[in-house]
């Protein structure tokens, strides 16, 4: 994604890059690829030979493509892209950058030009700041920033009031009314306390916007009371969604297109919308019988399941995880029943491993050399001292707000064991144009320097897990003012 602004105020987006026509794959009566010739796959390169994209190729109009199809490439006119909007804005979060899958397909367009693409719930978020931020005369620096640093959960906001709707139901089912309605029935009474508690902490989390929060207390973060108690909801709702996802999709036996967890999360919500008569959504998957997705129904069991049952076994099982042990340091359970202390930030954290952590693994026999080259706890110690027992003393990572789909990326997947993560922003840089001037700010994940022993090897990371920032020094002076000693550089003696 490319997108330019100058000091006028004229703005521009384009995904634009050379990729080829494809018009040689071959298709299906539905225009559905063959088998072997999905471009968004591996194609099978005993029938189709590689692309050759000439310099002359690139620039051609829709009218002068070449004759040889593996020297077409996508006219840039053909790209999806926008030049001073009527909004004012423009804005790319992973996204589709056309709206070429919104019609349920990437096989019905002129060219394929990717996908599929993050879900959208980003650039929503990005959009409603933007909207809410563009209604003053002028959007500010610290606006922008303050949106970078977004970590509403959206997830939650979306399928949280799937949960509390059977929760309800839960309570007041007859079980004598079917199997189905039995088994939910004694769930909710085997943890009747429990869910409860789960009911009244969600249903305030949404109320106060499903704020993702650590709820962690570090050198860079004082929680209120209230972010402690988002905290808690966050680690709930993160503990059950991945178990719903599993126990709708693990027993089917998809294929590989589907093991990437955006199709899974499309789909649940395509599934959970198309539950009543008559098949609201048009699903393929519709049961008369049971007025929702056969999917929700566990293959190789005599029973047949509903959403209700899934989403309520779901709970069950993270509870049960939740009050269970732990598993090392930022894992596993809490061993305690206190929801109070189960914090998001206890097990949702950010790692700042080397990069060849992720080539390298866990083997304890590289430990010495990725180890050297992480930013942890180690370096940049949470508090001045704890207490005895206190947990966080324990932790190797930095508790963090968000979850998956922020804004602020934070995204912990969707194992439901596992909420720590190694990927987020490379920077957090904010740039304001006028004519002639230029301001902004920016902050990276580390520090400059890749030497372990040098003071710039971690200096920003603190600011960083703060999101804080330094200024962005871009005229003379501004470096002037920010530098902290000078070099001058002669010509040798002849």
């Amino acid at each position: 994604n490319l997108v330019a602004i100058d000091d006028s105020g004229s703005i521009f987006y384009t995904g634009y890059q050379p990729l080829p026509c494809r018009s040689y794959l071959d298709r299906e009566v539905d225009g559905a690829w063959v088998e072997g010739a999905d471009p968004s796959q591996l194609l099978d390169g005993a029938r189709y030979p590689g692309f050759n994209l000439e310099e002359a190729a690139l620039n051609v109009s829709p009218r002068n493509l070449p004759a040889a199809p593996e020297q077409c490439a996508v006219p840039f006119e053909l790209w999806p892209q926008v030049k001073d909007p009527a909004s004012g804005y423009v804005l790319t979060g992973n996204n589709d950058p056309g709206g070429l899958s919104f019609d349920g397909s990437l096989t019905n367009d002129a060219y394929y030009l990717g996908g599929p693409w993050d879900l959208g719930f980003r650039a929503d978020t990005i959009e409603r700041g933007l909207v809410s931020a563009s209604e003053d005369e002028e959007v500010t620096i610290a606006e922008m920033a303050e949106l970078q640093g977004e970590s509403h959960s959206a997830l939650g906001a979306y399928f949280c009031t799937d949960l509390l709707e059977v929760l309800s139901l839960a309570r007041a089912l007859d079980p004598s009314a079917g199997a189905v309605e039995a088994e939910i029935a004694g769930l909710y009474q085997a943890r009747q306390a429990m869910i409860d508690e789960v009911e009244e902490r969600l249903a305030g989390w949404a109320e106060r916007g499903y704020l993702a929060k650590s709820g962690v207390s570090t050198f860079y973060q004082s929680p209120s009371a209230s972010e402690r108690e988002d905290a808690v909801a966050t680690m709930i709702f993160n503990a059950w969604f991945p178990r719903v996802l599993q126990g709708v999709f693990d027993d089917e036996g998809l294929p590989a297109l589907w093991q990437g967890s955006g199709g899974k999360v499309r789909a649940l919500a395509r599934f959970l919308e198309g539950r009543g008569p008559d098949n609201p959504e048009a699903l393929a998957s519709w049961n008369a019988d049971t007025g929702e997705s056969a999917f929700f129904d566990s293959l190789g069991t005599e029973m047949v399941e509903t959403s209700a049952l899934i989403i309520m076994r779901a709970l069950d099982e993270a509870l049960g995880f939740l009050s269970g042990p732990g598993s090392g340091a930022g894992r596993g359970g809490f061993a305690s029943e206190d929801m109070a202390t189960w914090l998001w930030g206890m097990r949702h954290g950010v790692r700042f491993e080397s990069i060849l952590a992720d080539f390298l693994g866990d083997d304890p026999a590289y430990a010495l050399l990725t180890d050297s080259f992480a930013i942890n706890t180690d370096t940049l110690p949470l508090t001045d001292s704890f207490t005895p027992g206190d947990p966080r003393s324990a932790l190797t990572w930095f508790p963090r707000d968000g979850d998956q789909y922020a804004v602020d990326a934070a995204n912990p997947g969707f194992s439901g064991t596992r909420f720590d993560y190694g990927s987020g922003p490379v920077m957090r840089m904010v740039i304001a144009l006028k004519p002639g001037e230029v301001s902004g700010q920016n902050i990276i994940p580390g520090g400059q320097s890749g030497l372990t022993d040098s003071p710039y090897f971690a200096d920003q990371a603190a600011l960083w897990l703060a999101n804080e920032t330094h200024p962005l020094r871009f005229h003379p002076a501004q470096v002037a003012e920010g530098a902290l000693g000078r070099e001058l550089f002669e010509p040798a003696p002849e």
